[in-house]
């Protein structure tokens, strides 16, 4: 898996579970293994990570209406 798509599981995870604005990054950095700069590197900014984030879901909730659309 890219470090990339790692932090954006640990941040889906950790907002669905904590809330977006009760984890850091190094909250994330800590559980992935990697430095804060590591991942300031990916989204330098929490607000970078959120709108990964929202996109994220975006995509994956239009990918199963397509889906939902194809078995009907």
């Amino acid at each position: 898996m890219d470090t990339r798509e790692h932090i954006l599981d640990t941040a889906q995870r950790l907002a669905q579970s904590r809330g977006f604005n009760a984890f850091s990054y190094a909250d994330i950095a800590a559980e992935i293994g990697i430095t804060t700069a590591s991942l300031h590197y990916h989204f330098p900014l929490k607000a970078d990570l959120g709108r990964a984030l929202v996109t994220r879901y975006t995509n994956t909730f239009q990918h199963a209406l397509a889906e939902i659309g194809r078995e009907l």
